[in-house]
């Protein structure tokens, strides 16, 4: 592949437009979905949710770790807050063995009140 030949695209940092403070996106992957097993680490904090989701999704870097992260998820948070809860969304994933990828999950029931898995 020639690089020299390639566009560069800059994505726009996501902003709440009534607050107008900048929104991150914590990549967290986790080792099991029970507290005391969970290991979470964060690999990515992303300004955009279409990069984090990326990043998810096509197992950049091996996020995975060839078995060892097996769930991840996404959360928004605001831009310098210290220990900030979420105030968006979560994007849940876990891996299939079968395909060979993350694949979107609804929030796991036991983990329903939880949140700030990867900051906080």
């Amino acid at each position: 592949m020639d690089i020299s030949k390639m566009k560069l695209v800059q994505i726009a940092p996501a902003v709440d437009a009534k607050t107008s403070t900048q929104k991150l996106y914590a990549v967290t992957t986790l080792r099991s979905l029970t507290a005391i097993d969970a290991k979470p680490r964060v690999p990515a904090i992303c300004t955009n949710l279409r990069r984090a989701k990326r990043i998810v999704e096509t197992n950049e870097w091996d996020i995975y770790e060839e078995g060892y992260y097996p769930y991840v998820v996404i959360e928004t948070f605001n831009a310098n807050i210290l220990y900030s809860a979420t105030v968006g969304p979560e994007y849940w994933y876990m891996w299939n063995k079968r395909h060979g990828r993350y694949e979107k999950i609804d929030k796991p029931r036991e983990l329903k009140n939880v949140c700030a898995f990867g900051i906080g």
